[in-house]
Protein backbone atom coordinates (compact mmCIF):
# COMPACT_ATOMS: atom_id res chain seq x y z
CA UNK A 1 0.00 0.00 0.00
CA UNK A 2 1.35 3.44 -0.88
CA UNK A 3 2.51 5.71 1.87
CA UNK A 4 0.37 8.87 2.32
CA UNK A 5 1.93 12.11 1.13
CA UNK A 6 1.14 14.19 4.21
CA UNK A 7 3.96 12.86 6.41
CA UNK A 8 6.00 15.41 8.33
CA UNK A 9 9.45 16.28 6.93
CA UNK A 10 12.36 14.28 8.30
CA UNK A 11 14.35 15.84 11.15
CA UNK A 12 18.16 15.82 11.27
CA UNK A 13 18.32 13.55 14.33
CA UNK A 14 16.30 10.90 12.51
CA UNK A 15 19.15 10.36 10.05
CA UNK A 16 20.86 8.36 12.79
CA UNK A 17 18.38 5.59 11.98
CA UNK A 18 19.63 5.36 8.39
CA UNK A 19 21.91 2.52 7.30
CA UNK A 20 25.47 3.11 6.12
CA UNK A 21 24.46 2.67 2.47
CA UNK A 22 21.51 5.04 2.90
CA UNK A 23 23.74 7.73 4.41
CA UNK A 24 26.25 7.13 1.61
CA UNK A 25 23.46 7.59 -0.93
CA UNK A 26 22.52 10.89 0.73
CA UNK A 27 26.14 12.00 0.51
CA UNK A 28 26.22 11.06 -3.18
CA UNK A 29 22.94 12.93 -3.71
CA UNK A 30 24.66 16.03 -2.32
CA UNK A 31 27.53 15.48 -4.78
CA UNK A 32 25.10 15.14 -7.68
CA UNK A 33 23.41 18.40 -6.72
CA UNK A 34 26.82 20.09 -6.57
CA UNK A 35 27.74 18.63 -9.96
CA UNK A 36 24.67 20.31 -11.42
CA UNK A 37 25.36 23.56 -9.53
CA UNK A 38 21.99 23.25 -7.81
CA UNK A 39 21.58 24.96 -4.46
CA UNK A 40 19.32 22.27 -3.01
CA UNK A 41 18.91 18.49 -2.82
CA UNK A 42 15.71 17.30 -4.45
CA UNK A 43 14.16 13.92 -5.10
CA UNK A 44 16.01 13.80 -8.41
CA UNK A 45 19.34 14.03 -6.59
CA UNK A 46 18.25 11.36 -4.10
CA UNK A 47 17.48 9.09 -7.03
CA UNK A 48 20.87 9.78 -8.63
CA UNK A 49 22.63 9.21 -5.31
CA UNK A 50 21.05 5.80 -4.84
CA UNK A 51 21.91 4.70 -8.37
CA UNK A 52 25.49 5.94 -7.97
CA UNK A 53 25.92 4.03 -4.70
CA UNK A 54 26.02 0.69 -6.63
CA UNK A 55 25.85 -1.46 -3.48
CA UNK A 56 22.63 -0.67 -1.65
CA UNK A 57 19.39 -2.52 -2.29
CA UNK A 58 17.91 0.42 -4.23
CA UNK A 59 20.88 0.62 -6.59
CA UNK A 60 20.84 -3.11 -7.25
CA UNK A 61 17.08 -3.13 -7.84
CA UNK A 62 17.31 -0.25 -10.32
CA UNK A 63 20.29 -1.83 -12.06
CA UNK A 64 18.28 -5.02 -12.45
CA UNK A 65 15.62 -2.95 -14.19
CA UNK A 66 18.19 -1.53 -16.65
CA UNK A 67 18.10 1.85 -14.90
CA UNK A 68 21.67 3.15 -14.82
CA UNK A 69 23.41 6.36 -13.78
CA UNK A 70 23.93 7.63 -17.33
CA UNK A 71 20.25 7.26 -18.23
CA UNK A 72 19.15 8.79 -14.94
CA UNK A 73 21.47 11.81 -15.30
CA UNK A 74 20.30 12.41 -18.85
CA UNK A 75 16.64 12.48 -17.83
CA UNK A 76 17.27 14.55 -14.70
CA UNK A 77 19.18 17.18 -16.68
CA UNK A 78 16.26 17.51 -19.10
CA UNK A 79 13.97 18.50 -16.23
CA UNK A 80 16.47 20.20 -13.92
CA UNK A 81 19.37 21.41 -16.12
CA UNK A 82 22.71 22.45 -14.62
CA UNK A 83 23.02 26.04 -13.43
CA UNK A 84 25.77 28.27 -14.72
CA UNK A 85 26.45 30.15 -11.49
CA UNK A 86 29.30 29.59 -9.04
CA UNK A 87 29.62 25.90 -8.03
CA UNK A 88 27.87 25.08 -4.77
CA UNK A 89 29.97 23.83 -1.87
CA UNK A 90 29.30 22.05 1.41
CA UNK A 91 26.17 20.26 2.52
CA UNK A 92 23.15 21.53 0.63
CA UNK A 93 19.64 21.81 2.12
CA UNK A 94 16.95 19.35 1.07
CA UNK A 95 13.89 20.84 -0.56
CA UNK A 96 10.36 20.05 0.58
CA UNK A 97 9.87 17.11 -1.79
CA UNK A 98 13.12 15.46 -0.70
CA UNK A 99 12.25 15.98 2.97
CA UNK A 100 8.83 14.41 2.48
CA UNK A 101 10.29 11.50 0.48
CA UNK A 102 12.69 10.72 3.33
CA UNK A 103 9.78 11.01 5.74
CA UNK A 104 7.96 8.44 3.61
CA UNK A 105 11.06 6.23 3.80
CA UNK A 106 10.90 6.37 7.60
CA UNK A 107 7.23 5.46 7.48
CA UNK A 108 7.91 2.57 5.10
CA UNK A 109 10.53 1.17 7.49
CA UNK A 110 8.14 1.60 10.41
CA UNK A 111 5.30 -0.17 8.57
CA UNK A 112 7.64 -3.09 7.82
CA UNK A 113 8.90 -3.18 11.44
CA UNK A 114 12.45 -2.46 10.27
CA UNK A 115 14.61 -0.69 12.89
CA UNK A 116 16.76 1.10 10.32
CA UNK A 117 16.03 2.96 7.09
CA UNK A 118 17.92 1.62 4.07
CA UNK A 119 18.22 2.62 0.45
CA UNK A 120 15.30 0.34 -0.37
CA UNK A 121 13.02 2.29 1.94
CA UNK A 122 14.18 5.56 0.37
CA UNK A 123 13.34 4.20 -3.08
CA UNK A 124 9.92 3.18 -1.77
CA UNK A 125 9.55 6.73 -0.48
CA UNK A 126 10.43 8.16 -3.89
CA UNK A 127 7.94 6.03 -5.81
CA UNK A 128 5.31 7.03 -3.26
CA UNK A 129 6.00 10.72 -3.93
CA UNK A 130 3.44 12.09 -6.42
CA UNK A 131 4.38 14.89 -8.77
CA UNK A 132 8.11 14.90 -8.01
CA UNK A 133 10.98 15.03 -10.46
CA UNK A 134 12.20 11.60 -9.38
CA UNK A 135 8.84 10.08 -10.20
CA UNK A 136 8.84 11.87 -13.54
CA UNK A 137 12.30 10.49 -14.33
CA UNK A 138 11.27 6.96 -13.39
CA UNK A 139 8.18 7.29 -15.57
CA UNK A 140 10.14 8.63 -18.54
CA UNK A 141 12.43 5.61 -18.31
CA UNK A 142 9.44 3.24 -18.26
CA UNK A 143 9.85 2.10 -14.68
CA UNK A 144 6.64 0.61 -13.31
CA UNK A 145 6.16 1.63 -9.64
CA UNK A 146 4.53 -1.72 -8.82
CA UNK A 147 7.47 -3.65 -10.30
CA UNK A 148 9.99 -1.46 -8.46
CA UNK A 149 8.09 -1.90 -5.20
CA UNK A 150 7.90 -5.68 -5.60
CA UNK A 151 11.63 -5.93 -6.28
CA UNK A 152 12.51 -3.68 -3.37
CA UNK A 153 10.42 -5.81 -1.00
CA UNK A 154 12.20 -8.90 -2.31
CA UNK A 155 15.53 -7.18 -1.62
CA UNK A 156 14.43 -6.25 1.90
CA UNK A 157 13.74 -9.94 2.55
CA UNK A 158 17.14 -11.05 1.23
CA UNK A 159 19.05 -13.05 3.88
CA UNK A 160 22.08 -10.78 3.50
CA UNK A 161 20.08 -7.55 3.57
CA UNK A 162 21.68 -6.25 6.77
CA UNK A 163 25.18 -6.99 5.48
CA UNK A 164 24.43 -5.24 2.19
CA UNK A 165 23.13 -2.07 3.83
CA UNK A 166 25.91 -1.96 6.46
CA UNK A 167 28.78 -2.54 4.00
CA UNK A 168 31.49 0.11 4.37
CA UNK A 169 33.61 -0.68 1.30
CA UNK A 170 33.92 1.97 -1.40
CA UNK A 171 36.50 0.64 -3.86
CA UNK A 172 37.18 -2.60 -5.70
CA UNK A 173 34.80 -5.34 -6.80
CA UNK A 174 31.69 -5.88 -4.72
CA UNK A 175 31.84 -9.16 -2.74
CA UNK A 176 29.50 -11.74 -4.23
CA UNK A 177 27.54 -12.20 -1.00
CA UNK A 178 26.46 -8.55 -1.21
CA UNK A 179 24.75 -9.04 -4.56
CA UNK A 180 20.99 -9.52 -4.49
CA UNK A 181 21.27 -11.69 -7.60
CA UNK A 182 24.26 -13.63 -6.29
CA UNK A 183 24.15 -17.11 -7.78
CA UNK A 184 20.45 -16.57 -8.48
CA UNK A 185 20.98 -17.60 -12.09
CA UNK A 186 22.37 -20.98 -11.07
CA UNK A 187 19.70 -23.46 -12.06
CA UNK A 188 19.08 -26.81 -10.45
CA UNK A 189 20.49 -28.58 -13.51
CA UNK A 190 23.68 -26.52 -13.71
CA UNK A 191 24.28 -26.85 -9.98
CA UNK A 192 23.83 -30.62 -10.14
CA UNK A 193 26.18 -30.86 -13.13
CA UNK A 194 28.81 -28.96 -11.19
CA UNK A 195 28.45 -31.34 -8.25
CA UNK A 196 28.70 -34.37 -10.55
CA UNK A 197 32.09 -33.13 -11.75
CA UNK A 198 33.19 -32.70 -8.14
CA UNK A 199 32.05 -36.24 -7.31
CA UNK A 200 33.70 -38.03 -10.22
CA UNK A 201 37.32 -37.74 -8.95
CA UNK A 202 36.31 -39.05 -5.54
CA UNK A 203 34.56 -42.06 -7.04
CA UNK A 204 37.47 -42.78 -9.40
CA UNK A 205 40.00 -42.72 -6.56
CA UNK A 206 37.89 -45.11 -4.47
CA UNK A 207 37.36 -47.38 -7.50
CA UNK A 208 41.11 -47.52 -8.24
CA UNK A 209 42.02 -48.23 -4.62
CA UNK A 210 39.42 -50.99 -4.22
CA UNK A 211 39.67 -52.13 -7.87
CA UNK A 212 35.90 -52.37 -7.84
CA UNK A 213 33.44 -50.62 -10.12
CA UNK A 214 30.75 -51.30 -7.56
CA UNK A 215 32.70 -49.32 -4.95
CA UNK A 216 33.12 -46.53 -7.51
CA UNK A 217 29.38 -46.44 -8.23
CA UNK A 218 28.37 -46.56 -4.57
CA UNK A 219 30.84 -43.84 -3.60
CA UNK A 220 29.74 -41.65 -6.52
CA UNK A 221 26.05 -41.98 -5.56
CA UNK A 222 26.73 -41.36 -1.87
CA UNK A 223 28.74 -38.21 -2.61
CA UNK A 224 25.99 -36.89 -4.90
CA UNK A 225 23.33 -37.60 -2.26
CA UNK A 226 25.49 -35.84 0.31
CA UNK A 227 25.75 -32.75 -1.90
CA UNK A 228 22.00 -32.75 -2.47
CA UNK A 229 21.29 -32.89 1.26
CA UNK A 230 23.90 -30.30 2.27
CA UNK A 231 23.06 -27.80 -0.45
CA UNK A 232 19.34 -28.15 0.07
CA UNK A 233 18.32 -28.92 -3.51
CA UNK A 234 15.26 -30.69 -2.12
CA UNK A 235 14.34 -27.63 -0.06
CA UNK A 236 11.43 -25.76 -1.72
CA UNK A 237 13.15 -22.46 -0.86
CA UNK A 238 16.07 -23.41 -3.10
CA UNK A 239 19.75 -24.30 -2.65
CA UNK A 240 21.21 -23.04 0.61
CA UNK A 241 24.49 -21.99 -0.97
CA UNK A 242 22.60 -19.17 -2.68
CA UNK A 243 21.78 -17.74 0.74
CA UNK A 244 25.09 -18.26 2.42
CA UNK A 245 27.41 -15.37 3.18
Amino acid sequence: MSTPWHISPIESHELARFTIRARKALQLANQEAQRLNHDYIGTEHLLLGMVKDEIGVASQVLKGLDFNLHKARTEVEKVAPPNSHQPMMGTLPRNGDAQKALGCALEEAKNLNHPRVGTGHILLGLISSPGTISQQVLSELDQCPEEVRARVHAGLRHPNYDRIESYCGVKGPIPEFLLLASRAKTTFASAMLRDVFWSLPIGIVVGLVTQSWTAFAVTFVLVIVGYICRRGYLDPKGPRDRLRA
